[in-house]
């Protein structure tokens, strides 16, 4: 499994395969959780899959959890990884 970070894959939900940054890890900005969680944010895609099974073909580390300040700082860097990943 990959480890705790942040990176850059694709997201295949029913039978749709689209951009995604990930997030493997803690949540530290939001309040630290005790077990690992994986959050993709899907490029493109308006509608929820919350609560669907997503499969996750990751392509690249961009790179480690970080905690920021507030929600905004971790907003912006949302967008910056991002554009890093995918221009």
């Amino acid at each position: 499994l990959p480890g705790v970070g942040i990176y850059k894959a694709y997201a295949i939900a029913s039978g749709r395969r689209y951009r995604a940054a990930v997030s493997i890890g803690y949540r530290p900005t939001l309040g630290v959780s005790e077990n690992v969680t994986v959050e993709a944010h899907l490029l493109g895609r308006r509608a929820s899959l919350y609560g669907q099974t997503l499969q996750l073909d990751f392509l690249d580390y961009l790179r480690p959890e970080q905690k920021f300040f507030d929600l905004p700082a971790l907003q912006r860097q949302i967008g910056l990884d991002i554009k890093k990943a995918w221009g």
